[in-house]
């Protein structure tokens, strides 16, 4: 907002200077030599050479303004370029570790997949018995044993662990 003070005082001050140029040619010709030797002519080229040079004045500071201001935007925006930047290292890392997350949780769970047909047998060997301890009622044991066998082998040919073993 000084930029249109200076600028405004800048237009005053031009406007004043024109004025007390004008009412001394007019009111007192005998502050000049040839005072009657001046006419309407050379007074209107002294208001407009004053006037020229006023208003080049106030462009050349006007326009110093606007540079100022430019700069000042410029810089606004090389900062919030820096911020995005930042923001956008941010995003990165936090997906590099999100990614690092889900491989370690992969590893973790290639473990568990070891462990799932072993389970599992556990399990088929261990239901009979549970049952039969409550209820009495016998279970083909053979069957079970061939069904378990069978998911341990299917499980392993699928995670490609059949080696392992």
């Amino acid at each position: 907002m000084k930029w249109i003070k200076w600028t405004l005082v800048g237009i005053m001050l031009i406007l004043v200077l024109v004025l007390l140029i004008s009412l001394a040619l007019w009111y007192y010709p005998k502050w000049f030599e040839h005072s009657s030797e001046l006419d309407a002519g050379v007074v209107t080229g002294i208001v407009s050479i004053v006037v020229l040079v006023g208003t080049i004045g106030v462009t050349v500071a006007v326009n110093m303004q606007t540079q100022r201001m430019a700069l000042k935007m410029n810089q606004e925006n090389q900062q919030l370029q820096l911020k995005i930047q930042e923001m956008n290292i941010e995003a990165m890392r936090f997906q590099a570790r999100s990614t690092l997350r889900d491989e370690i949780i992969k590893g973790r769970f290639q473990a568990y997949n070891k462990l799932i047909p072993r389970l599992s047998v556990f399990a088929i060997h261990l239901l009979p018995l549970l049952y039969d301890a409550k209820t009495n009622v016998s279970y083909d044991k053979d069957r079970l044993e061939r069904y378990a066998n069978k998911v341990s082998r299917s499980h392993f040919k699928k995670h490609k662990y059949a080696n392992s073993e």
